[in-house]
C-alpha cells in the first residue's frame, strides 16, 4: 500500500504519492473537496504550469512514468479553486541504470532498442 499525500488549498484538496515512485510505476492523481459537491466538476491537472488533461471523475492517471514526469502538479475545478502545488518524485531503477551503463561502455554499440 501507498502513502498517499493530502494537499489542500483552501475547499480543493489534490492526492499524489507520498513517497517517491519507481520508473515504470502508474499513479494516479486525484482532484477532491472537502465536502461533496452536486453535479459534474470537471477537474483539470497541471504539469509545471502546463495543462496535462482533465476528467469528470475527478482522477487521471499517469501511465508507466519515468524521470520526465518528476515535477510540480496541482489540479483546478471550476467554481471551487486551485490546490497548491505538490512535487512528484520518479526514482529510476537501479537495474535499468546499470544495464545503461554496461550498454554504453561496449565498444562497437551505436544504437539500444529496448521495451519496459
Amino acid at each position: 500500500m501507498r502513502e498517499i499525500c493530502f494537499y489542500s488549498g483552501g475547499e480543493l484538496i489534490l492526492e499524489i504519492p507520498a513517497l517517491p515512485v519507481m520508473e515504470g510505476d502508474e499513479v494516479v492523481l486525484r482532484c477532491r473537496t472537502r465536502e461533496k459537491l452536486s453535479g459534474n466538476n470537471s477537474s483539470t491537472f497541471y504539469k509545471d504550469e502546463l495543462f496535462i488533461g482533465s476528467s469528470v471523475r475527478g482522477s487521471i492517471t499517469l501511465q508507466r512514468v519515468s524521470k520526465y514526469d518528476e515535477g510540480n502538479y496541482r489540479c483546478h475545478m471550476s467554481g471551487v479553486g486551485e490546490s497548491p502545488d505538490s512535487f512528484l518524485t520518479v526514482r529510476v531503477s537501479l537495474f535499468l541504470l546499470m544495464f545503461l551503463c554496461l550498454w554504453r561502455n561496449h565498444p562497437g554499440q551505436t544504437s539500444l532498442t529496448f521495451t519496459l
